[in-house]
């Protein structure tokens, strides 16, 4: 039987090396960490590319340099997409629900909204949003996916499962498949999109100031509201006073 083959120092000392700094960069600051981590991946190619120079190499030596230097890049996107997310959401301000559910009289934000308020944000700090369908185990339902990817390289999967939204607040059918379909998508991608950035929604227009401007507050609410509202039912003006 042929003897086990062993490591060669020069990957022993790689390994030695990127044990020894990941050890000494336990920080709270992030950047730190991904700067580490970057030297240890700009390390390991640089001991690939001088061993790959030798007509002798071992190639299972190679193997885990390669394997090392894969985990390493994995690591460092995974690190860039955290501190870009950081960012992002310490930017985002929250979204004004400017739409109304005549069929639950609440007001929400629209995908449209909170994509023209965020997505300049999260573009600008590497982000992009792929959404898609999968089916879903639960009977009735639609999987929503959305793949939000960084320019880093690292991409997080999210899914949420809907039911298909096919019939109105009293249970009865009021849409086409097709319909259904794309209201039950179109709710997945607001749905998720908030959940990826934390994204909250107000009915102030006044940056969360509510509490300064009550009566803004209350005009803005009637505006909204008053369109919805059967021709028979008695109107109240803007004032307060039916």
């Amino acid at each position: 039987m042929s003897a086990e083959r062993k490591p060669s120092q020069v990957v022993e000392g790689v390994e030695s090396s990127v044990v020894t700094t990941i050890d000494q960069r336990r920080s709270p600051n992030v950047a730190t960490e991904v700067a580490a981590q970057s030297n240890d991946a700009a390390s390991i190619m640089s001991v690939i590319i001088q061993v790959a120079a030798n007509p002798n190499v071992d190639v299972g030596n190679m193997e885990r340099l390669m394997q090392m230097h894969e985990r390493h890049v994995d690591r460092q996107a995974s690190a860039a997409f955290s501190t870009a997310m950081v960012s992002a959401q310490k930017r985002i301000k929250p979204v004004t629900r400017n739409a109304v559910n005549k069929h639950t009289a609440s007001t929400y934000a629209t995908l449209e909204d909170i994509d023209r308020k965020i997505s300049p944000i999260f573009t600008e700090e590497g982000f992009s949003l792929s959404f898609g369908t999968a089916d879903s185990r639960l009977p009735g339902h639609l999987r929503i996916t959305c793949e939000c990817m960084h320019a880093g390289g690292h991409t997080k999967l999210y899914q949420l499962d809907l039911p298909i939204d096919a019939a109105g607040s009293g249970g009865k059918t009021n849409k086409t498949g097709v319909q259904a379909n794309g209201s039950t998508i179109s709710y997945g991608r607001r749905y998720l999109t908030q959940m990826i950035f934390n994204v909250t929604t107000t009915d102030d227009d006044d940056d969360g100031n509510s509490g300064l401007y009550p009566q803004r507050r209350r005009r803005r609410n009637l505006k909204l509201f008053l369109p919805t509202l059967p021709k028979s039912s008695p109107r109240t003006s803007l004032s307060g006073s039916p």
